[in-house]
């Protein structure tokens, strides 16, 4: 990117020198609505933009677009109206090549009064670099897809499809191999959303993709090749968890503040009862751009709450700047706040805002540098006073750090002064940096909330139910439950070993975890997991620490596709999957009201699209480059002796299952037992010889007509029975074997999964489910007896 700034310090010297022209050019067209049309002899390229559906509100009802450097730039912010695309919520504005610098905005200004009602109305992205991406710009676009970008480019250009005009080498700058954005879509990510620094208002991050039309765009230059390596996208905008939350939350609250009415007119304790069963009165989740998340729940007596954002580090920090954001309606900042309290080691030395609504703004800077080495210490501690929300509960708010600047360094002896050859930027204008710098600073870093008040009662869920459902479970339990379970869920993969577990209606949670334990570490991981969220919902519980904990916030996640969650991490140092099996990805569902579709069987899978593992070199602490080996690429499992040398071991498990087969069912196996331990005693003599199993078996259901078919019994069921009884007895094992693998802990060990990873196909069989033998055995009376056995065996 060094080169890039470059490029626009070259760009902005060069428009300078042309104003003087731009005075005299023909000024650009714009329609009543204040659309872009480029001037004559404009040469420009097409760029797309999706915008979300929550940056629409009663002032901003388009997009718009807004560039400084080049030609026909717009005279004021927020700049033209973009054009309507051909999706809904896609735009797009043919811009001036020689732009090297974009903004999309929500066409609306918001003036410049924070206290202003619709000041937070106006939303913009980030500055987006407009120009060409090199290798190194883009963490979607690596090395690796540059590499067989450039082949095609050389080859066969057909893999490039109609941006195949749009790849080229740079020779003004000597960036090698790129690509321009002309025709491509820029797409908000829900994880790139913060705070300007500069005005306050919401900005958002995001990144280019190819786009096919109709709201669709990948990674890949044809939409062919996008769906192929499970990059092919749509515009089903998700807004970002924790920002909406308010939302679901007051639907939540409408529905329950209807329950209370109903059951006002019998008792009200009642109805407040169940609320407090079900979820707590307030929960809090603390975010941040660089510290972890953490979560704390409430019940109605909490007062107060306070967040600490706490860091460790092994230099000393010499400036920083920071805004915490959280929502007024649920929370205030508290009179006990004062300088000493939010950063101990600052104190006086800082410079805080508490006047504005909703917001914190803090910086402090000091030569002689603020000490965080010695111990752990708050980096910001807030303590919040809890509204009264009586109201609406149950309630969900975020309180949100955006670190804007950060930076370390340590004392010079000779001035006792920053040394400025020891100062490390750690974050600048909220990007948290990754270079080479950062990595020789060692921050540990943690978030915490006061102590969860709010714990699930286990009585009042045991006795709420039974008192509703005393009158039905009779009808329910006698049909459903003996012969399938609420829910049923598969957690597969191309790479780890399928495993199955069964629910009641009582389940509210499952949660699913791939377990990976390897004699070398990990290099770069990428996958993706698909469920179907009409049956599942994702937990907000889940975060990158959860997810993967040995890998935790060095990870990309996306959390904000439908039905999709995506993630992939890179670490020339390695993660650790070598000390100890740890959860390659894990997640946690909320179960969805299933009522009007159970029984309901579902899959969750996982598609495990690159995995390289290595070892570290003694000599760089760094990958050995000699000792990478590749086990999946592509989605293709390699299955040869040099993966086989990594020593990988997997497996799958699912919280165990609540459903458990009726015993009754198992009572016709007792009584068959029964009846021939009385029966078989006339025919004790040929008990000596063969028949001594037959009798055990089939003459327990040809008790009638014992007296007719004598001679059948002492024919047939010696060949017949005995071996049907065996067939019998192992297929009951059968499933019984397969709900511990439900665990995961028989399954990875089955034989049958080797194949099953090699060639990524999810039809070989794992864990030995096999349904019960069918036997219908019917005595005619004076004809032999005839057997059919009818076995299916289902394939996963």
């Amino acid at each position: 990117m060094s080169k890039k700034i470059i490029s626009l310090l070259l760009t902005l010297m060069l428009t300078v020198s042309m104003v003087a022209v731009a005075a005299v050019s023909v000024s650009a067209e714009v329609d009543e609505q204040g659309r872009y049309t480029p001037s004559e002899g404009i040469e420009t390229n097409r760029y797309y933009f999706y915008m979300p559906s929550d940056w629409y509100n009663d002032c901003a009802f388009d997009a718009g677009i807004y560039w400084w450097l080049g030609s026909d730039a717009p005279a004021a912010w927020p700049g033209y109206g973009a054009q309507n695309g051909d999706a809904d919520q896609v735009y797009y504005c043919d811009v001036p090549v020689n732009s090297t610098t974009i903004i999309w905005n929500n066409g609306y200004d918001g003036g410049d009064d924070s206290t202003d009602p619709n000041y937070a109305k106006a939303i913009q992205t980030v500055d987006i670099a407009s120009q060409f991406y090199s290798d190194g710009d883009s963490d979607i676009y690596d090395s690796a897809w540059f590499s067989e970008m450039e082949d095609s480019f050389n080859g066969d250009k057909a893999a490039l499809g109609a941006f195949a005009d749009n790849f080229f080498y740079d020779e003004e700058y000597d960036l090698g191999f790129s690509f321009d954005f002309d025709n491509m879509i820029y797409v908000i990510s829900p994880n790139m959303i913060s705070e300007n620094p500069l005005n306050g208002k919401i900005t958002s991050g995001g990144e280019w993709y190819f786009y096919f039309g109709n709201g669709e765009y990948g990674t890949y230059p044809t939409k062919e090749e996008s769906a192929e390596k499970g990059t092919l996208y749509s515009s089903d905008y998700q807004p970002p968890k924790d920002k909406p939350a308010t939302e679901p939350v007051t639907d939540a609250t409408d529905a329950t503040s209807e329950t209370p009415d109903v059951t006002d007119a019998t008792l009200s304790t009642d109805a407040s009862e169940p609320v407090s069963t079900s979820t707590p009165y307030l929960t809090v989740n603390a975010t941040s751009n660089y510290f972890p998340k953490a979560t704390a729940e409430y019940d109605a007596a909490t007062k107060e709450v306070t967040v600490t954002y706490w860091m460790k580090s092994s230099k000393d920090m010499l400036d920083t700047q920071w805004n915490l954001t959280y929502d007024s309606s649920v929370l205030s900042v508290s009179s006990k706040n004062t300088l000493d309290t939010i950063c101990p080691s600052v104190g006086n030395s800082g410079v805080i805002n508490l006047g504005v609504d909703g917001v914190i703004k803090y910086n402090a800077t000091n030569l002689y540098l603020f000490d965080f080495t010695s111990e752990e210490k708050p980096y910001v501690s807030v303590i919040f006073d809890v509204n009264d929300i009586s109201s609406s509960v149950p309630v969900t708010t975020t309180v949100d750090l955006d670190v804007n600047v950060l930076r370390v360094s340590k004392v010079d002896p000779s001035t006792l002064r920053s040394d400025d050859n020891e100062e490390v930027m750690l974050c600048n204008f909220s990007e948290v940096l990754d270079d080479d710098a950062t990595k020789t600073v060692q921050v540990d870093r943690r978030t915490q909330l006061s102590s969860s008040a709010y714990e699930e009662p286990t009585t009042a869920e045991t006795t709420a139910t039974p008192t509703e459902e005393v009158t039905t479970v009779p009808e329910t339990t006698a049909e459903p439950e003996p012969n399938v379970p609420y829910l049923t869920v598969n957690a597969t993969s191309n790479y780890f070993p399928k495993a199955t577990a069964d629910y009641i209606k009582s389940t509210n949670e499952v949660v699913v975890t791939y377990w990976m334990k390897s004699d070398m570490d990990v290099l770069d991981l990428q996958w993706y997991v698909t469920y179907d969220s009409e049956i599942l919902t994702l937990s907000e519980s889940n975060t990158v620490d959860t997810v993967c904990p040995v890998i935790g916030d060095k990870a990309v996640m996306n959390l904000g596709l439908k039905n999709k969650i995506k993630y992939n991490a890179s670490n020339l140092n390695l993660f650790d999957f070598s000390s100890e099996e740890t959860p390659f990805a894990q997640f946690t569902f909320n179960v969805n009201d299933l009522t009007d579709k159970a029984p309901v069987t579902t899959t969750i899978d996982l598609t495990v699209e690159v995995l390289r593992v290595s070892e570290i070199n003694e000599e760089t602490l760094r990958s050995d480059t000699d000792k990478e080996i590749i086990l999946v690429d592509n989605s293709q499992v390699f299955d040869n002796e040099q993966t086989q040398s990594a020593g990988v071991k997997t497996r799958t498990t699912l919280t165990p299952s609540t459903y458990i087969a009726p015993t009754t069912a198992a009572e016709p196996t007792t009584t068959e037992p029964v009846e021939p331990t009385t029966k078989p005693e006339e025919p004790v003599e040929p008990t000596t010889t063969e028949p001594v199993e037959p009798t055990t078996t089939e003459p327990v259901e040809p008790v009638e007509p014992t007296t007719v078919p004598v001679e059948p019994v002492t024919t047939e069921p010696e060949t017949v029975a005995p071996s049907s009884v065996v067939e019998n007895t192992t297929s009951v094992i059968a499933p019984a074997t397969d709900s511990t693998s439900a665990t995961g802990t028989t399954a990875s060990k089955s034989t049958s999964d080797t194949p099953s990873s090699t060639n990524g196909n999810n039809g070989t069989v794992q864990t030995g489910d096999t349904s019960l033998a069918v036997i219908i055995l019917s005595i005619l009376i004076g004809a032999t007896c005839v057997m059919f056995v009818l076995r299916k065996r289902e394939m996963f």
